[in-house]
C-alpha cells in the first residue's frame, strides 16, 4: 500500500479532517508546526537536521497561511506571513552552507577534484569558519523563540474563526494559478530567479494536497508525490546556482581554471534538470486550476457524506441481497449509469461543486 498523503517526512496530523470544524483543524496544524519549531531551535544534536526540520515547518505554517488567506485581511496575512518569513531567514545561513558544500562534494564527485586546490578553498569560503553542525546563536534562538510566541497568539485567537472551506478553495486556486504561471516563466525566460520561484510554488502545491488530502487520499497522493519529485529536480537546479554564483563572486581568490569547470559543470546539469522538469511541470499543470478545485471541492463533499451515511448506518445491518426486488443499491446505479439504462441520481459531488462560486464569477473577482 502507497504511503497515505497525510505524512509529509512522519507528519501525519499535517492534514483538515473531515469531522472537525474548520478553524479548530488550521489552529490545530498551526500550533503543532510551531511546537515542533520551538523544539527543533533547542536540538543540541544532530543539529544540521534539526535545523533543515525546522525551516520545512515554518514552510508548512507559510502554506497554511496561504491556503485561507481569502479568509484574512490584507495586512494581518502580511503581517504574519513575514514574521515567519524573518525566522525562517535567521536559520537561512546554516542551513544554505550545509547545502552548498553537499552540492560541491557532489560536483568533484561527478567531475573529478577540482583542480588548483579549488575544492578545498571553495569550501573554506562557504563555512568562512562557522561550525557547520553548532546550534543557532543564543540571541538568534531567542529571537527566533518571541518570534513564535507571537504566531501562536495569532494562531490561537479570533483572526481564523470565520474561514470557511470556500475560503480554502479560493486559497487553494489563487495559489495554484500563480504556480502554473511561474511554470510557463520558466521557459520564457529561464534564469535561476525565475526556476527558484517556481519551485516554491511546487512546494506549496504539494502541501496544500496534504492538508485537503482527506477528499480522496489515493488522489491526491498522486499530486503530492509528483509535486515532490519536481520539488527534488529545482531544488538541486537552485543548490547548483548558488554554488556557481558564489564561485562566480571570489574568483579573484580561486584558481580560474576550478571555477570554470565548476561553472561548466552546474550549467550543464541545470540544462538537464531544466528539461526533465518540464516534463514533470506539463503533468502536474496539464489541468486548469479552477477544474482541480471544482473536482477537489467535489470530493470533499462526497466525502464527507459517505462518512455521514457510514455513521448513520446501524451497525447490525446486512447488506441486501443482490436478488431483491427492493430499490436499487449504489453499486447497481453505477452500474446502471455506466451502461446508460438508467440516469444517475445526483450525487454530494454535484451538490458541492455547485456550493462554489461559478466559475464566471471567480474570473471576474480575479480580473
Amino acid at each position: 500500500m502507497p504511503p497515505s498523503p497525510d505524512f509529509e517526512d512522519g507528519q501525519m496530523a499535517y492534514r483538515l479532517k473531515l469531522r472537525e470544524g474548520l478553524h479548530k483543524g488550521i489552529r490545530r496544524i498551526g500550533l503543532e508546526q510551531i511546537e515542533r519549531v520551538e523544539a527543533h531551535l533547542r536540538a543540541e544534536q544532530d543539529v544540521a537536521t534539526a535545523v533543515h526540520d525546522a525551516r520545512r515547518c515554518l514552510k508548512r505554517l507559510r502554506a497554511l497561511l496561504l491556503l485561507v488567506r481569502p479568509a484574512l485581511e490584507a495586512d494581518l496575512y502580511r503581517k504574519e506571513t513575514r514574521r515567519l518569513a524573518q525566522v525562517g531567514r535567521m536559520l537561512a545561513g546554516a542551513r544554505d552552507r550545509f547545502v552548498m558544500c553537499q552540492s560541491l562534494a557532489g560536483i568533484e564527485k561527478a567531475a573529478g577534484p577540482l583542480p588548483g586546490d579549488c575544492g578545498p578553498l571553495l569550501q573554506a569560503l562557504i563555512t568562512q569558519g562557522h561550525d557547520l553542525a553548532a546550534p543557532p546563536e543564543p540571541g538568534l534562538r531567542h529571537e527566533a523563540l518571541v518570534k513564535l510566541g507571537a504566531s501562536r497568539k495569532f494562531f490561537s485567537g479570533r483572526a481564523l474563526h470565520d474561514v470557511s472551506m470556500t475560503d480554502v478553495w479560493e486559497g487553494l486556486e489563487a495559489a495554484h494559478r500563480k504556480g502554473r504561471h511561474a511554470f510557463r516563466a520558466c521557459y520564457r525566460k529561464p534564469d535561476d530567479e525565475a526556476v527558484h520561484a517556481w519551485r516554491k510554488a511546487v512546494q506549496r502545491h504539494w502541501r496544500h494536497m496534504a492538508l485537503v488530502s482527506r477528499a480522496w487520499p489515493q488522489e491526491t497522493a498522486a499530486r503530492i508525490a509528483e509535486a515532490k519529485m519536481l520539488s527534488q529536480i529545482l531544488g538541486e537546479d537552485h543548490d547548483l546556482a548558488v554554488l556557481a554564483a558564489l564561485a562566480s563572486r571570489h574568483r579573484e581568490q580561486l584558481p580560474e581554471e576550478g571555477v570554470a569547470i565548476l561553472i561548466q559543470h552546474a550549467k550543464g546539469r541545470q540544462k538537464d534538470l531544466r528539461a526533465l522538469a518540464r516534463l514533470h511541470g506539463d503533468r502536474l499543470y496539464a489541468e486548469p486550476p479552477e477544474d482541480l478545485v471544482e473536482r477537489l471541492a467535489g470530493y470533499w463533499e462526497a466525502t464527507r457524506s459517505l462518512h455521514k451515511f457510514e455513521s448513520a448506518a446501524p451497525a447490525e445491518a446486512e447488506p441486501q441481497a443482490p436478488e431483491s426486488r427492493g430499490s436499487p443499491t449504489p453499486l447497481q446505479d453505477v452500474a446502471s449509469a455506466a451502461d446508460g439504462s438508467q440516469a444517475p441520481r445526483a450525487t454530494a459531488t454535484e451538490s458541492s461543486v455547485r456550493r462554489l462560486p461559478p466559475r464566471g464569477a471567480r474570473k471576474r473577482a480575479r480580473a
